[in-house]
Formats: C-alpha cells, sequence, structure tokens
C-alpha cells in the first residue's frame, strides 16, 4: 500500500537530486522516500510501531544539510545506511519543548558518535519512523538517557 505511494531510494540519491548545491533556506519540494527497514529484534523495542519501515522527506534532509553542512556529506551520508540498519545502540531521546524524535540511534565512528533522531509517525494509519535529524557527538550526551537496545550485547537493555 504505501510502496506505491512513498518508493524506497538510496540517501546519496536523495541528497544529489534534491539537495546537492542548493543554498540556506532554499526551497526544498517536499517528498518522502523510503530508506530502509528496521533490524526486528530492534523494532520489538520501540513502543507504538506497526511497521518496521523508515522515511526520510527532502525537508528533514534539507535540515541535516543546512545544520551540518561538510559533515553531512564527508561523514554522514558515507555511515548513514549501517546506523540506520546497524546501529550500537537504540535509546529513548531527551524530552523538551522543543524536541522532536522520540527515539535516538547511534553508531560510533572514530571518536565520535553519530546519532540520527527517528519521530514515530504516522502515515496512512500505520506507525513507522521517520527521521527528523542527525547529530554528531560525544558519549555524554547518551549519559542520562534510557538505553532500549544495545549493540554489542544485541539484547534489550534491563
Amino acid at each position: 500500500m504505501t510502496k506505491n505511494i512513498f518508493p524506497r531510494k538510496n540517501i546519496h540519491d536523495i541528497f544529489k537530486q534534491y539537495i546537492c548545491g542548493k543554498n540556506r533556506k532554499d526551497f526544498v519540494k517536499q517528498k518522502i522516500f523510503r530508506i530502509g527497514v528496521l533490524r526486528k529484534n530492534i523494532s520489538m523495542v520501540i513502543p507504538l510501531l506497526s511497521n518496521r519501515e523508515i522515511y526520510i522527506s527532502t525537508l528533514a534532509l534539507m535540515h541535516i544539510y543546512e545544520r551540518r553542512g561538510p559533515v553531512l556529506e564527508n561523514m554522514i551520508l558515507s555511515y548513514f545506511n549501517k546506523l540506520i540498519s546497524f546501529p550500537d545502540g537504540v535509546y529513548l531521546n531527551k524530552k523538551g519543548k522543543n524536541k522532536r524524535g522520540q527515539i535516538l540511534f547511534t553508531k560510533k565512528i572514530d571518536s565520535h558518535y553519530l546519532a540520527v533522531v527517528l519521530e514515530i509517525a504516522p502515515i496512512q494509519g500505520q506507525t513507522f519512523c521517520q527521521v527528523v535529524t542527525v547529530l554528531v557527538c560525544n558519549h555524554n550526551y547518551f549519559r542520562n538517557l534510557k538505553c532500549l537496545w544495545n549493540g554489542r550485547t544485541a539484547t534489550p537493555s534491563s
């Protein structure tokens, strides 16, 4: 049903077609693409999820481009599929007035961590994960977050 409406596309292709060469605050036509599927053992620990597919909009990708700039092209795009498919950890995100996204996927790259913020969003009567943003941080960012799943032990946190 949603497969026809939201085509599956590689994150690099979406970036090249819709974002590359744009300036900050340029207009971007909103489109939504399927970019991956959650592993079954990870999807089981995420509350309220009815479908394992992951989506990104061109607006979210433009937001990441505006905020991260060269880091997006040099680091984030290279590791994005691994971050979604094989995260090192899954956390509940910090709550706040202006915070979007309930779930954080993390992956350690060299001495930094990449974290993708996922929002549980309703699309055509089902709930899916949609990418809100990606950030680069250190291990202190996760210190006070609840771990839902740990990739080292491949089990839900207790």
